[in-house]
């Protein structure tokens, strides 16, 4: 029998196998001298699962072959609110439970019922206004001056962002205050959300989702981040939409 070659051969010193949590990595693509790491879903679609919706004692309820789906954490899933029921069930239909990954409208409903609902508005804004003070976009890591213009006039100026931001936040209900929470979970940036928040139509969002991927690995290789996870601008963009969906619901 010969032997089987060791995992994670060549560790840095005082690191162990325990240090590391293997991951599933879709693809790794190679841009000029840049890698980008994909990684793949935690959940995939399982094959005769079907998604969709009734009403019932005042909630939207979310079923999958007629019985009501659970989140991770035994909560019924279910919402006031037809348009996300709707938008829930296709994406279930497309995408399964795949509840970790925000292109998904999933990972927002989930996230709600099970944290955003218990926890204080108050709660939720002291996470956020935390995670503002180390936000990347408020941290330009370009050396030339038209590049410098470009990430300011698009992230915002961070000597006056800060007044700015919590002027919004205060104005914003706990339901959409959540969905600052995630866009900070998922991109290290809270400050993404008042970005999309305050979009002008003439705007165009696929440009700008594509902007924010592209800044993101920068500021990730500015902090010696060269193989990190990314969101391609494709799944960037989704993200961005399940936000302003979020956000424009009213509730």
């Amino acid at each position: 029998m010969s032997k089987k070659e060791p995992l994670f051969d060549n560790l840095p010193p005082g690191f162990s196998r325990d240090d590391f949590t293997p991951i599933k990595i879709k693809s790794v693509k190679k841009v000029k001298k840049d890698y980008l790491i994909e990684i793949a879903p935690d959940v995939v679609k399982e094959e005769g699962k079907k998604y969709h919706y009734d009403f019932k004692d005042g909630n939207f309820r979310i079923l999958c072959n007629k019985k009501q789906l659970k989140t991770p954490g035994k909560h019924l899933v279910n919402t006031i609110s037809e348009p996300l029921a709707i938008r829930a069930v296709n994406h279930l239909n497309q995408y399964g439970e795949d509840y970790m990954s925000n292109y998904s409208i999933v990972s927002f409903l989930y996230s709600n019922l099970e944290f955003f609902e218990i926890n204080s508005k108050e709660e939720l804004v002291k996470a956020i206004l935390n995670d503002f003070n180390t936000d990347w976009t408020l941290d330009c890591p370009q050396w030339d001056e038209i590049d410098q213009i470009k990430w300011i006039e698009t992230f915002g100026d961070p000597e006056v962002r800060n007044t700015d931001f919590n002027i919004w936040l205060e104005g914003l209900t706990k339901f959409q205050v959540g969905a600052v929470v995630i866009m900070g979970a998922t991109f290290e940036s809270v400050n993404t959300g008042f970005l999309l928040s305050k979009l002008r139509k003439e705007e165009n969002l696929a440009n700008l989702a594509a902007y924010h991927s592209k800044s993101y690995r920068q500021a990730q290789k500015k902090k010696g981040m060269d193989m990190c996870p990314f969101w391609p601008p494709k799944e960037t963009l989704l993200i961005f939409e399940n936000y302003l969906f979020w956000q424009g619901l009213g509730l």
